[in-house]
């Protein structure tokens, strides 16, 4: 068991996808386990994967961080699960439908798969709340808060 700055960068680096136990900070010693998904060199903190989860431990609250150096999976197998390209062209479907139903200009591209909203704002796949992109903060919000509106 080590303290997590007795690593170097090359360390850590080295260590992500390893199984790892990080003891707490705190009366109990409590622990997290998982596998090293990331972690910030400035602040300490830690990602682990668990079954499809994340866990962020902050790095001021991690006493020792024991490392499993024989038990390692692939970095691309902590990748999130891509989106099917049908549940795509549906969640893409229902974007239209809800502009058209709401009278809100929008544009497409036949070569880009982003919907053009209000003439400034872009809404990419996977067409949510965090895929627009604006300039404008006041035009993005609100497109944001249509696309949460959209049904599921």
């Amino acid at each position: 068991m080590d303290s997590l700055y007795s690593y170097t960068l090359d360390d850590l680096y080295d260590l992500l996808g390893h199984h790892c136990i990080v003891t707490l900070k705190d009366s109990r010693h409590s622990s997290r386990e998982g596998f090293l998904h990331s972690v910030d060199p400035t602040s300490g903190n830690v990602i682990l994967q668990k079954d499809q989860h994340s866990v962020v431990v902050m790095g001021h609250y991690i006493a020792t961080l024991d490392i499993d150096r024989e038990s390692k999976i692939p970095l691309e197998s902590m990748e999130m699960p891509s989106v099917e390209a049908s549940w795509l062209e549906d969640r893409r479907a229902k974007m239209i439908k809800y502009l058209e139903k709401h009278h809100i200009p929008f544009s497409e591209v036949a070569d880009d798969s982003a919907i053009h909203v209000l003439g400034c704002a872009r809404v990419e796949t996977p067409y949510t709340a965090t895929s627009v992109f604006c300039d404008n903060a006041l035009i993005r919000k609100r497109v944001r808060d249509l696309v949460m509106g959209l049904p599921c």
